[in-house]
């Protein structure tokens, strides 16, 4: 049986229960095999989810040591960038290169501000505003009212051991 189809058969099981919630031998005997029935499915998907999980780690440690390479090759591309524009600008060459790849020297603007942005005009800033979740949970686990649109909400975890 599936384990999504578990939940109905033990439902089914108990609603045929004496009204003091007795149980037959036969009943028993069907909810000790759907019990057996649900620790395997249970298992099974567990041994799944903590593969699951090994692979993911794995894939991210990998996906960590690329970046790591990727920052490399970056390094060394942009430390090659700065090494021929500093040679075309000290021959005072604008282009060099052959028929297939070329390096045209060139211009770009870029603001920057010296100093602390807060000392800005306001309309030169820009400003995040973002709720405080942990101010928030302390408020609300000291017994403080929360502001309105702010709720707690417990959400079910699954935990494997």
């Amino acid at each position: 049986m599936q384990l999504y189809k578990l939940p109905e058969a033990f439902a089914m099981i108990m609603a045929q229960s004496g009204e003091d919630g007795s149980l037959t031998p036969e009943q028993i005997e069907l909810l000790d095999g759907l019990t057996m029935d649900l620790d395997a499915k249970v298992a099974a998907i567990c041994r799944k989810i903590r593969e699951c999980e090994r692979i993911a780690e794995a894939i991210k440690a990998e996906a960590a040591e690329l970046a790591v390479k990727a920052r490399r090759q970056e390094h060394t591309a942009n430390g090659l960038r700065r090494y021929v524009l500093a040679c075309l600008a000290q021959i005072g060459v604008k282009k060099a290169g052959d028929n297939v790849l070329s390096a045209q020297v060139g211009f770009t603007s870029a603001v920057e501000v010296d100093g602390s942005p807060a000392c800005l005009p306001p309309e030169y800033q820009r400003y995040k505003v973002e709720a405080d979740k942990q101010a928030l949970a302390a408020a609300a686990k000291a017994g403080q009212e929360l502001p309105a649109g702010v709720r707690v909400v417990q959400r079910p975890t699954l935990t494997i051991r």
